[in-house]
């Protein structure tokens, strides 16, 4: 099996890592899977270190797609468009926010293992987060992941298997942000009525709701680089 590898710190989006959930698109027979979003920020606004593992990821499925299919393949189907590496670059009319360049959604079939930043001191080990309501949308994390193969139906690329995730602090310049995913009701309506109170009651009294290296070849590295992103 492929050596796992860190991402950089992302934005987690939609994370299912503690209840698996069937894809909107399944068939007979699929499974549910554990999956979590990860929106990848552009180059310069990231720390050198968290520059070289998205430099190693993007090296390491394309080698794997030279492998398979051979580094001629793999190179002309890039130019063409027709071989997926994992990434995506459709933010905008994903409707992520435009700080980030591209996005991943790596899953997995075994229910992945989370922690936190902050160390045990008991052990010297990452906290493991077991409470769903730690991990959400909008807070940064990285993610373990392993490169796999696939060519489906015509649809050749590489992917990438969800190992665990370990929840961060945000890199500089952003803070943590929960992102509901839809607006609020407070927001979504406009009040219409006066609220009429007895004379000795208050507002508190009403009920409410509960709240990579260059790689060598016959091409430039330039272009691969380019192909790459």
């Amino acid at each position: 099996m492929a050596t796992a590898l860190h991402t950089p710190k992302l934005l987690l989006m939609y994370p299912t890592v503690f209840t698996p959930r069937m894809g909107k698109d399944a068939k007979p027979g699929d499974k549910p899977k554990y999956s979590c979003t990860g929106l990848i920020l552009p180059k310069d606004r990231m720390a050198a270190d968290d520059q070289a593992r998205l430099a190693a990821i993007k090296k390491a499925c394309f080698d794997l797609a030279c492998e398979k299919i051979g580094r001629d393949k793999a190179v002309a189907l890039l130019r063409d468009r027709k071989l997926k590496l994992g990434f995506r670059d459709d933010i905008v009319s994903k409707g992520y926010p435009e700080d980030f360049v591209e996005w991943i959604q790596p899953w997995t079939f075994n229910p992945p293992g989370v922690v936190g930043p902050y160390k045990d001191p008991s052990t010297g080990k990452a906290v493991r987060i077991t409470d769903p309501k730690d991990l959400f949308s909008g807070c940064w994390g990285r993610m373990s992941v392993v490169p796999f193969y696939y060519d489906r139906e015509g649809n050749k690329g590489v992917g990438m298997f969800l190992n665990n995730i370990m929840k961060t602090l945000p890199p500089e310049g952003f803070s943590e942000t929960r992102l509901a995913g839809q607006r609020s009701a407070e927001d979504d309506f406009e009040g219409t009525e006066d609220l009429a109170l007895p004379p000795e009651a208050s507002l508190s009294d009403v009920p409410t709701a509960a709240a990579g290296s260059s790689i060598a070849g016959g091409d430039s590295a330039a272009e691969l680089a380019a192909l790459l992103g």
